[in-house]
């Protein structure tokens, strides 16, 4: 059937997780002092500064992760039919 092309007898196949990414948006209303900090992967602060009455919203998109489909743990395994 062109399935998993490659694969021998009781070869096994870990999981896998089909490719996807995920989101954060996080919308601030008008902060109290006018400052609103993040800070990166390495810790490094980011500082905004808002005039009064503004507002300030924030996307965060994480690194795709996965394969190309989503499969559990499995071993390549042929039935035997055996005719009595």
């Amino acid at each position: 059937r062109g399935v998993d092309a490659g694969r021998v007898l009781v070869s096994a196949q870990t999981d896998e997780f089909r490719s996807h990414k995920h989101r954060f948006i996080n919308e601030y209303g008008t902060p109290t002092e006018g400052i609103i900090a993040f800070s990166d992967e390495n810790n490094e602060k980011i500082e905004v500064n808002l005039s009064s009455g503004a507002r300030a919203h924030t996307y965060i998109f994480m690194q795709n992760t996965g394969g190309v489909e989503t499969r559990p743990r499995n071993i390549a395994f042929s039935y035997i039919v055996r005719a009595a």
